[in-house]
């Protein structure tokens, strides 16, 4: 007889079920045992996403429509999406995988250390809020000062960990000259953020007051505690009149 092979990690992991629930599954779940779940709005078992207040961790590996076995609540198998260290306290990744909590939600605690794709102890708790959405006045002043490629801004340094969420510049003094603009975007630990790009022109900066913002943050976004933030510009053709309050959208 062959050797049985267990899932990478499997043999940290044990269980001890508090509640257990079940609901058809929306979607094939067959490749998504020990990942989070929500329940959507028909109430069926989905795949958790990037912070999402998990349901519980999925038990067993059904097919669209099937039954899916749900722990809600007590010790549990997971599978990570990181290294975390016991004690930690966990949320959810866009994969449905558990990793260290920073702005996310709290959904369990680790019970051992693990890495990444390792099937894991935790302890299931009552899923958290996440961080509420600040805001942080990056840049306020001329659009001519944004005429340079290059920072416009170094070293922010948050003191947590979080994310940034978005960009948006408010309209304190128009710009008239047609044919002007530039896109703002941000750096972490020199590293671009993807996504997250705030492209100012002439025709969005016309009117006082109005407000723009920027494209979604769809990856890199996240930051720790010492990481420093720069704000950059590029693809800049000078503005010769206006004036703007850029703001930074955290979490």
């Amino acid at each position: 007889m062959g050797a049985v092979v267990r899932p990478k990690g499997s043999e940290m992991a044990t269980e001890t079920p508090i509640l257990v629930t079940s609901l058809e599954a929306e979607g094939d779940l067959s490749s998504s045992q020990y990942y989070a779940v929500t329940v959507d709005g028909n109430g069926r078992a989905a795949l958790a996403g990037l912070g999402a207040e998990a349901f519980g961790i999925l038990q067993n590996d059904p097919e669209d429509a099937e039954n899916a076995a749900i722990m809600c609540l007590g010790r549990s198998k997971a599978k990570l999406g990181g290294t975390v260290n016991a004690g930690d306290s966990l949320g959810v990744d866009a994969a449905g995988k558990l990793i260290v909590a920073t702005w996310h939600p709290v959904v369990a605690r680790a019970l051992v250390d693990g890495v990444a794709n390792d099937i894991a102890s935790v302890f299931l708790v009552p899923a958290g809020k996440a961080r509420p959405v600040r805001t942080m006045v990056v840049y306020q002043g001329t659009l001519a000062g944004l005429s340079v490629d290059g920072n416009v801004r170094t070293g922010i340094v948050m003191g947590f960990p979080g994310r940034i969420v978005k960009f948006t510049s408010s309209v304190d003094v128009v710009a008239s000259t047609g044919g002007k603009g530039c896109a703002i975007n941000a750096e972490i630990a020199t590293v671009d953020v993807t996504g997250g790009v705030l492209t100012l022109t002439t025709d969005n900066q016309d009117t006082r007051g109005e407000t723009v913002e920027s494209t979604a943050v769809t990856a890199g976004g996240d930051f720790t505690a010492t990481d420093a933030i720069d704000i950059e510009v590029s693809g800049s053709t000078q503005f010769s009149q206006g004036e703007a309050t850029i703001t930074m959208f955290y979490q």
